[in-house]
């Protein structure tokens, strides 16, 4: 049975009767009368009754046939079946869906799946004929895929899929996503055949999410989908792929400093089905080989961790890379990190009760104890401070950790930026106080666990003029990282100093925590916070949390000596060096990033307007950016990092900035070279797992999703019923002309 694309239209069939009620009509319009004086005439007219009845029966027929022609070409007919197909005008629509993700490019034999994909892209798209009509999902990256909408153009068809527009990306796929796109593109296609080609190399984490499982909607929509097209899954993967991968590559603190030992670990990952064994890693430094370690023998799924030592002797931006010996998916063989290694830490100290004689002031234990003596060379940290009004006017990117000390409050766009600078990648030490206004901390900074504090502030215990009373800090040290230098010796206590008055600290948000107040059922929201360490009552003395990219720690007690005597002891410089030497990091932006994350780096103001050259790797030619304006603060942002590698970032000369040690030395342009940084670009490691589903396991997984499946790259015919389908209404229009001619030729001879 035919279907039609406007079935409504069949309505219109009841306009076939009005030809025959017409002809109903004129038979009853005249009284028949005898009258013997026409009888004779009667006679002779009987003669041709037969002949004129015909004629009659004929043209009303032809008639009526013509208005139901006219009716069933509004309505659309669509025919699949054979006899009747060859008279159809058979438009397809073409959706291709290409797998564009890193597992693709999984060499087997003298092909990668990439380029069987793409041939029989290639193929698919030259088969399209005028009239056809296409459309492309790139299945590629965490968002949503890359769309291309319906298009006649077949020449626009045969360049989408050349190697250049349709390339290999260094990203992940989600499947379901790219599901999500093509039911986007049906529902706006147009009626006819509709061919749904989803090739891919059926990996096992293109089609699941994290946890191993697909979410129930993306199976649903999958049943939709169903109803839509044809689909068919052309499976161009390997075999039985085996694949060795760098999955992850961290140094031991996150402070590098030139001249120091820096530890570098690494994890070598076994997704094949066999061990593997003798497996050469390379270590490598600014690009250039330094030493190769076996790694030991790594079971089928399981890990390996390797460890490299290297010192870096002078400061600035270097690489250092994790490099496999190459195997079939080359391009997660290396994992490399982009490092800014410090010869100094710039820590900014916003004092919130500056003071005009020694050691009066809010900050000026803290800055003694980061820099105890003035002479160049003592000290790691280079502190700086200024008041409250001075934060509005810093620069944020030139340090790597802010320190609030007693501050009572911020103007609303200082909050602003100093939470934006803390999101790309700052430290942020918030020091409490008598001046502190807690309703603003609360409201502005806090916003219920969902600001830039992982805690709330309660009311202050204690009284800081009773000095009989007093609190410490617990033996119980814990497991935090801050604490490792107090649990390794005994000599240096924390528990030594007494606290007179501290603020209690609540609500803390996520990891171990209290329960936030007001969260449903006692809930944490998802954030990463803990509890440093506390009182002897149970209080938290310290909190640490982490915010985007950045942390913040917040201490309940003062930076002086106001309400506690911690400055007297030797914990005081022991903890506060301790605490920055974990958390000062690049607040300028992360350099190492996965494929897909946005390359961010921050300049100051006088760079702001000028141009940045960037270059990609495996690129010669490099590309002009220009700075902008990103939260509150002055960046280079690039969103394009869809090939893993070193992105090399180079300022011109007059934007270069001198070293800190020489940055108020008045220098000629010349005297300034052109300034570089560097940045780390990965794959995502669980794109390195590249175990496949098997046709039975992905129709289990989508039950109620009807596809062919179809293994390698060359194309099958199309089932019969639907190759050769399509619709009839220029034949029967065609029809509907013919007969007009020939309803008009006959009227006119019969009427003679």
């Amino acid at each position: 049975m035919p279907s039609f694309v406007s079935p409504l239209a069949l309505w219109g069939l009841i306009l076939a009767s009005a030809p025959i009620i017409i002809h109903l009509l004129n038979r009853r319009r005249f009284k028949v009368v005898e009258w013997a004086a026409m009888e004779f005439l009667l006679a002779s007219s009987r003669k041709n009754n037969r002949r004129i009845r015909i004629e009659q029966l004929i043209l009303l027929a032809l008639r009526v046939f013509l208005i139901m022609l006219l009716v069933l070409i509004i309505a659309r007919p669509v025919v699949r079946r054979r006899a009747l197909a060859s008279l159809a005008e058979r438009r397809r629509f073409a959706l291709l869906v290409f797998d564009t993700s890193m597992s693709m490019g999984y060499r087997d034999g003298s092909l990668t799946a990439y380029d069987r994909g793409l041939a029989f892209a290639e193929e698919l798209m030259g088969s399209l004929r005028e009239g056809d009509t296409w459309a492309l999902v790139a299945a590629v990256g965490h968002g949503k895929a890359i769309v291309q909408e319906p298009s006649f153009d077949l020449d626009a068809a045969r360049a989408a899929v050349a190697r250049d527009r349709l390339p290999l990306s260094d990203a992940g796929s989600s499947l379901p996503r790219a599901l999500e796109a093509a039911e986007e593109i049906l529902t706006r296609a147009p009626e006819g055949a509709r061919d749904v080609y989803v090739v891919t190399d059926l990996q096992r984490a293109s089609w699941l999410g994290p946890g191993g499982t697909m979410a129930q909607e993306d199976a649903e929509r999958a049943k939709r989908l169903a109803s839509l097209g044809r689909f068919v899954v052309v499976d161009v993967g390997p075999e039985s792929p085996t694949n060795l991968a760098v999955t992850s590559l961290a140094t031991e603190g996150a402070l590098v400093v030139a001249g120091g030992e820096t530890v570098l670990r690494a994890e070598i990952a076994n997704f094949g089905p066999d061990t593997a064994s003798g497996v050469g890693v390379h270590f490598l430094v600014d690009g250039f080989r330094q030493q190769k370690t076996p790694a030991r023998a790594i079971p089928p799924g399981g890990t390996a961790p390797i460890e490299f030592r290297h010192t870096f002797r002078s400061p600035g931006i270097h690489t250092a890379s994790i490099e496999l010996d190459a195997d079939s998916l080359p391009r997660d063989d290396r994992r490399s990190l982009a490092l800014d290694v410090r010869e100094s830490v710039n820590v900014l100290l916003v004092d919130g009760e500056p003071g005009t004689e020694a050691f009066s002031g809010e900050t000026d234990y803290l800055r003694r104890s980061l820099r105890p003596g003035d002479a160049a060379g003592l000290s790691l940290f280079q502190p700086e401070v200024v008041t409250v009004e001075g934060l509005s006017g810093a620069d944020l990117p030139r340090y790597d950790a802010v320190v609030l000390a007693n501050v009572e409050r911020l103007s609303d766009p200082a909050a602003a930026t100093l939470e934006s600078y803390v999101r790309r990648g700052g430290a942020l030490l918030v020091f409490l106080g008598e001046r502190v206004d807690r309703a603003f901390y609360n409201r502005v900074l806090y916003r219920d666990g969902r600001g830039l504090l992982p805690c709330s502030l309660g009311n202050p215990v204690g009284d800081a003029n009773d000095r009989k009373q007093a609190v410490h800090i617990s033996d119980d040290l814990g497991t935090h990282p801050f604490l490792r230098l107090f649990r390794e010796q005994k000599i240096i206590r924390l528990g030594s100093p007494f606290f007179f008055r501290y603020c209690r600290l609540e609500g803390i948000v996520g990891g171990a925590s209290l329960p936030r107040a007001g969260a449903v059922g006692g809930a944490s929201l998802p954030r990463d916070a803990r509890v440093v360490c506390r009182f002897d009552g149970g209080a938290p003395a310290i909190v640490d949390g982490a915010l985007d990219k950045g942390r913040v720690v917040v201490f309940a007690s003062t930076a002086d000596d106001a309400w506690n005597d911690m400055p007297a002891w030797p914990a005081y410089l022991t903890l506060m060096q301790e605490v920055l030497t974990q958390v000062a990091r690049d607040p300028g932006s992360s350099r190492t990033l996965t494929v897909g994350e946005p390359l961010v780096c921050y300049v100051s103001p006088a760079q702001f307007g000028k141009p940045v050259s960037l270059l990609r790797p495996g690129e010669s030619k490099p590309l002009s950016l220009q700075p902008t304006t990103t939260g509150g603060l002055m960046a280079i942002v690039y969103p394009d990092t869809d090939r893993a590698g070193i992105y090399e970032l180079t300022f011109s000369s007059d934007m270069a900035q001198p070293p800190p040690a020489v940055k108020d030395v008045a220098q000629p342009p010349s005297a300034v070279a052109p300034r570089q940084d560097f940045f780390a670009v990965n794959t995502p490691s669980r794109e390195s797992d590249v175990r496949r589903l098997t046709e039975a396991e992905l129709r289990k997984l989508l039950p109620g999703f009807d596809f062919d499946y179809q293994r390698g790259g060359v194309r099958r015919s199309a089932p019969a019923d639907a190759a050769e389908s399509g619709e009839l209404w220029r034949t029967l229009a065609y029809l509907l002309l013919g007969l007009l001619l020939l309803e008009s030729i006959l009227a006119q001879r019969f009427g003679r």
